[in-house]
């Protein structure tokens, strides 16, 4: 209870036990924990800093239009604790695209630096000479790279041994996160969500990716399986 707004846990994996870890609520999506985070460790100036930093509330620099990832749609939402505790756990005003979440995961697999997205690698003529290359370059370096190392980590242990086991694929090291969204009309639907990245075991990743399903659940249930199905793909010709 936060201010007397009442936050609901379902995801606890042992329901007698009050005290878990970070590592525990990152594994087991407990909102409790990362509404007591949000609350007690960042709260609105800290949140508002690192959401920039990661390019919500900007416009990606892409081939195509995106819409600007949001913390809130009214500037004045996160001034209560209840706001703050539900933005913390993904709930709240927040709102993301499925390229900005792409983008929040490359940076984590790639040691804090996020990639600036493009949507064509090359153009070649009808003889195979490339006409045009992209090269790969930065957009932004939202975290160091031991922070990105510790999240790596804690992905990954969530695809061992917490709540996206689903997403495990032999011979591959893969790091994930499922999300549910709450959609907020009245209709009991969720968004189903599902980040990760993946490499060959004692090398660096070489994908990362987000996936949503509108109004598909928990993520564990649509997002994931579409996410696993594209990582074996990728994969399968390398």
């Amino acid at each position: 209870m936060i201010d007397g707004h009442r936050i609901v846990e379902l995801n606890r994996p042992e329901p007698v036990k009050d005290q878990y870890t970070f590592e525990e609520g990152y594994k087991y999506s407990l909102n409790i924990v990362f509404a007591q985070i949000g609350v007690d460790d960042l709260g609105t100036v800290r949140m508002r800093e690192y959401t920039r930093r990661f390019g919500l509330g900007e416009e990606i620099p892409f081939d195509l239009p995106v819409a600007p990832s949001r913390l809130s749609s009214d500037p004045n939402y996160l001034s209560s604790k209840p706001a703050v505790a539900d933005t913390a756990f993904g709930q709240g005003e927040l709102q993301v695209t499925p390229l900005q979440m792409a983008l929040v995961t490359a940076a984590v697999a790639n040691d804090g630096k996020m990639p600036q997205p493009y949507l064509v690698d090359s153009i070649r003529s009808p003889q195979g000479q490339v006409l045009k290359q992209s090269r790969p370059q930065g957009w932004r370096d939202p975290i160091k790279p031991a922070t990105a190392e510790q999240v790596r980590r804690l992905m990954i242990a969530t695809v061992e041994s917490g709540g996206s086991t689903g997403a495990q694929i032999p011979g591959l090291t893969v790091g994930g996160k499922t999300g549910t969204a709450e959609i907020g009309d009245g209709s009991g639907d969720s968004h189903s969500w599902f980040i990760a990245f993946a490499g060959r075991p004692n090398q660096p990743p070489e994908i990362a990716i987000a996936v949503i399903v509108e109004r598909g659940g928990p993520g564990s249930r649509a997002a994931l399986p579409i996410a696993k199905e594209v990582i074996e793909a990728y994969f399968a010709q390398r």
